[in-house]
């Protein structure tokens, strides 16, 4: 195995030759770690046997790469690694993989993890207009003579809108083209909010979630093997997801596997939130029809040409039907980031011009929150982008005051009491859960 290696360069400098500080030296110097162990690990020489397999026997090769270049990076994302495969008549294939870091679930979950990005792929590629990849080979696991799931589909040319700089002119026109894939998106509505979760159906099973996983431990002689137990799910609503996920966080804080560095302060918002699912307004229970979104769409997954035209929407890992009120609001790319982390509901320029172009759409005309048009669904969407962050959304320490701040907006959602500050609202939130004895042992072991 390991037979081709086509990382290249192992530089601790920039590519304009200055220094990298002390911390990127190290982090480079441990991902060129990592990919040499993959690389030891997986037959890359069979890959492209497979690959050729696929296309009538033409020869294709695996194109080098250096991920101790700026420009390559976007090649690779937290969880996966993208090699590039170039055939001898100059089409071109990308090739999938998981790589092997902390950021990456066990290899038990990622069979479930490939089986369903696929299916994903699959169902938008036949059944709907939105433009997506081509998937034609996978495979779920290492049984197979690359040593590692993969998946093989169509290379999608141009760049990532995160990566460009458009003129307002330019964004408007992605935005234009944004608003089309929500509205084909609102024509495939789904019975239960979940994951696809088999490739050729329309199938929706748990939602893909890595705080959703249900491991189990098994023996197998000398060894002890790690199994998939399986991920709760589909829910009927939004409401009974949280209702499983929340205390599966506040026990993870309790253990320390979650925010452990701000502990108490984790475990009193996602109680007070556990707490509030009784009080969820009309319009955020909706159940009976659920419709296909993005998990990550930050703005690398609209790829977008020199004229700005989008050539597709990739990385649908982890997508799951959601509400239309949850569905359809804004991406992240479209986020003002000062706006979102503060206790205001301001929308960006780009949001409210994104709402109007999705007025009209989506419409049922009966009298209820249930029924607003798409552009509503964005122009009343903080309520739901605000419960992502703050719900078991991993942060960095330095940015709590921004998860703190995206909290007591949501907070002002609901007709409850409203404190003047967080530290009003911690104080309150202390003496609520006094009698709870997990928070009197974080309070300890914070000291």
């Amino acid at each position: 195995m390991g037979t081709v290696c086509p990382v290249e360069g192992t530089s601790t400098t920039l590519a304009d030759g200055f220094q990298t500080k002390e911390y990127e030296v190290a982090g480079q110097e441990a991902l060129v770690k990592e990919l040499r162990a993959l690389f030891q690990t997986i037959d890359v020489k069979a890959l492209t046997t497979i690959a050729s397999k696929f296309r009538g026997g033409i020869s294709c090769f695996v194109k080098p790469f250096r991920y101790d270049k700026a420009p390559s990076r976007p090649a690779m994302g937290a969880v996966n690694l993208h090699l590039e495969l170039v055939f001898d008549d100059g089409l071109s294939w990308m090739a999938r993989l998981k790589r092997r870091n902390t950021s990456t679930l066990p290899a038990a979950v990622q069979p479930y993890l490939i089986r369903s990005e696929v299916a994903t792929y699959s169902f938008l590629k036949k059944e709907t207009r939105v433009p997506v990849p081509e998937v034609f080979a996978y495979a779920l696991d290492s049984n197979n003579p690359v040593g590692t799931g993969y998946i093989l589909m169509e290379t999608i040319k141009g760049k990532n809108l995160l990566s460009t700089s458009p003129t307002i002119e330019q964004l408007s026109k992605v935005l234009a083209q944004l608003a089309e894939v929500y509205k084909e998106l609102y024509r495939h509505p789904f019975p239960l909010m979940g994951s696809l979760d088999t490739p050729g159906s329309t199938n929706v099973g748990p939602v893909v979630h890595d705080l959703m996983v249900d491991l189990a431990l098994t023996n197998n002689g000398d060894r002890v093997i790690q199994q998939l137990a399986g991920f709760p799910g589909p829910f009927i609503n939004l409401k009974d997801y949280y209702s499983v996920l929340i205390p599966r966080i506040l026990h993870m804080i309790v253990v320390g596997e979650l925010y452990p560095f701000w502990a108490v302060d984790a475990y009193l918002i996602h109680k007070f939130l556990f707490d509030l699912l009784g009080q969820w307004p009309e319009d955020m229970q909706g159940t009976g029809k659920f419709y296909l979104r993005h998990f990550d769409d930050k703005g690398d997954h609209i790829m977008v040409d020199e004229d700005f035209n989008i050539t597709g929407i990739i990385d649908w890992e982890g997508a799951y039907t959601a509400q239309k009120a949850e569905a359809f609001t804004s991406p992240i790319a479209l986020w003002d980031s000062k706006e979102f982390f503060s206790e205001r509901k301001t929308l960006s320029n780009s949001e409210l011009e994104f709402a109007q172009l999705l007025d009209g759409a989506g419409h049922g005309g009966a009298n209820h929150p249930a029924n607003f048009n798409l552009g509503d669904c964005v122009r009343l969407g903080k309520i739901f982008q605000r419960l992502r962050i703050c719900v078991g959304y991993t942060l960095y320490d330095e940015n709590m005051e921004n998860y703190r701040k995206a909290f007591m907006g949501l907070l002002r959602e609901f007709p409850i009491r409203h404190e003047e500050s967080w530290e009003e609202w911690r104080v309150f939130a202390l003496k609520k859960y006094s009698g709870d004895e997990k928070l009197a042992g974080l309070l300890r072991r914070e000291g």
